[in-house]
């Protein structure tokens, strides 16, 4: 092991503790300029964006975003999401991940990963369920579904 210098290690203390966490906001429909309502108010304290995704189906908002927080007394950047959500009628939850699970979770997306496209006039529970046994069966795990076509009336 190479030895670290006594500078290096003082300067590693010296970094703000910093706090992982899921957040996760749910509503009905989407709002203009949500996500950059959001993404203004975490940028003003400091939060890195290490992982986003967003779907709405059926106009019911789902918003993902794993962050990064400074660990300030309060963290007052999640008190702030948590006025925002309410006053636009959203409900928003945050999971602390620790450091090994953030560790192992980066660790795994270096993994092959695939793109598997099923062609259908109209998405049938049984195609998909025939799908997913396959992907299963191989211990291949899904990281997103996105429908490609417009909506059937």
């Amino acid at each position: 092991a190479t030895p670290v210098s006594s500078e290096l290690r003082t300067e590693a203390n010296k970094m703000p503790r910093r706090e992982i966490f899921l957040l996760t906001v749910k509503g009905e429909r989407a709002r203009p300029g949500l996500t950059a309502s959001l993404a203004e108010t975490m940028g003003k304290h400091d939060v890195t964006i290490l992982d986003v995704g967003q779907a709405e189906i059926h106009d019911m908002l789902s918003l993902g975003m794993l962050i990064e927080a400074p660990a300030e007394p309060g963290l007052n950047v999640l008190k702030e999401i948590v006025f925002m959500a309410h006053h636009l009628g959203l409900t928003v939850n945050f999971t602390p991940i620790s450091s090994p699970d953030y560790e192992r979770w980066v660790a795994e997306q270096t993994k092959p990963r695939f793109t598997v496209t099923l062609l259908t006039r109209r998405l049938q529970a049984q195609y998909l369920a025939i799908v997913t046994k396959i992907l299963f069966e191989n211990n291949l795990n899904i990281d997103s579904i996105t429908r490609l076509s417009g909506r059937m009336s």
